[in-house]
């Protein structure tokens, strides 16, 4: 009798260790560039600690160049600029916003939304009138990482107070050119600002101007673009003259002056930032980029100022269906304050999913 219940208590431990072996293995697969590569617990661990200290870090990392300005100076006039990490709204986002509406996404950000004279977000899909594909795929499946944005979901990002939509990242293509060609369609016809765009050139910088202060927006896009397709971007950026599908200049003056701002989607997921990335990051400044925006990593990656000018490498993800950790449930967000002087002051604010999946910034 004694033999049997070792016998029976032996299986079960057997079960059970392999079965938590099958699981945490199972689950440290993550999708990179439409592979999947295993990640050891050790590496999701120092992940973990990265993530924390960045936060703890970013405080040093403010610019203010208020407190040098002349109460002159602070009488111009500004405007505020909010940029946001990836948006997508396929799969189970989309599932519940076909069910219940997809302005309960944006309820507990619209607030902080409308402070700002422009919000800007990386759309992190196509936007056509094709059936999802990736509606319901397992994690395994390859159509489970194809995205398509029902045009109705537009709305909800505008009427939210996003007003500014950048495509330049490596879901653009996910239904071919195609895919691209309705994207831009749907986009324009809700009314946001676009850019970003790989086929239209007239559709991939984007200067934007209110009270007459200006500035522009170019993209770089590791995956489907290149340095030197950014580079000669920022070089348009600087000269009136070959600006395309952007609000003319006002006054005589040229845009030269005009802070540059780099959208950049680059990197590898889930992981702290990596020394290409950072190299294009030093060269876009060292040819006249102002501020760079990241996006891609799904995780908040590091901030750095370098030739007194800011670096976020990634501010992760904004609203997107991953839960399966605490990196992917927060991201970032970074303020721009700009008078015609140029960037006066940029702060790093927190984002953090509710209890209700709901992106929330915290002031």
């Amino acid at each position: 009798m004694t033999h049997h219940k070792f016998l029976i208590i032996a299986i079960l431990v057997f079960i059970t260790v392999g079965g938590l072996s099958f699981f945490f293995k199972t689950n440290s697969y993550f999708k990179k560039d439409n592979l999947f590569v295993e990640k050891s617990l050790k590496n999701s661990d120092n992940k973990v600690a990265v993530s924390n200290n960045l936060i703890e870090q970013t405080e040093r990392f403010i610019i203010d160049k208020k407190e040098a300005a002349t109460s002159k100076d602070l009488s111009l006039k500004e405007i505020k600029v909010l940029f946001l990490g990836d948006v997508m709204m396929d799969r189970y986002i989309r599932k519940q916003g076909e069910r219940f509406g997809y302005d309960f996404y944006f309820s507990c950000a619209t607030p902080t939304f409308q402070k700002y004279d422009f919000v800007v977000a990386n759309l992190e899909s196509t936007v056509t009138n094709y059936p999802s594909v990736s509606y319901d795929k397992t994690l395994l499946d390859y159509n489970n990482f194809r995205f398509t944005v029902d045009p109705v979901a537009l709305m909800a990002i505008k009427n939210a107070g996003i007003s500014v939509v950048g495509v330049d990242n490596n879901h653009i293509y996910d239904h071919g050119k195609d895919g691209v060609d309705l994207t831009r369609q749907n986009i324009l016809a809700s009314g946001l600002n676009y850019f970003g765009d790989p086929i239209d050139s007239n559709y991939y910088n984007l200067r934007l101007e209110k009270n007459g202060i200006a500035f522009n927006l170019v993209s770089f896009n590791e995956f489907f673009g290149s340095v030197d397709k950014t580079l000669k971007n920022i070089e348009k950026a600087k000269n009136t003259e070959n600006l395309q599908n952007n609000i003319a200049a006002t006054d005589n003056d040229t845009i030269n002056d005009e802070p540059i701002i780099i959208f950049s989607h680059w990197g590898d997921e889930y992981v702290s930032t990596p020394d290409r990335v950072k190299n294009w990051a030093h060269v876009f400044i060292d040819n006249g980029a102002d501020l760079i925006i990241g996006m891609h990593p799904h995780v908040v990656q590091e901030i750095e100022t370098y030739q007194n000018k800011f670096i976020a490498y990634s501010l992760g993800n904004f609203l997107f269906d991953q839960y399966f950790s605490p990196e992917v449930q927060k991201g970032g967000a970074v303020e721009m304050i700009l008078n015609k002087d140029g960037i006066m002051s940029i702060r790093f604010l927190d984002v953090s999913l509710d209890s209700e999946r709901r992106p929330c910034i915290v002031e």
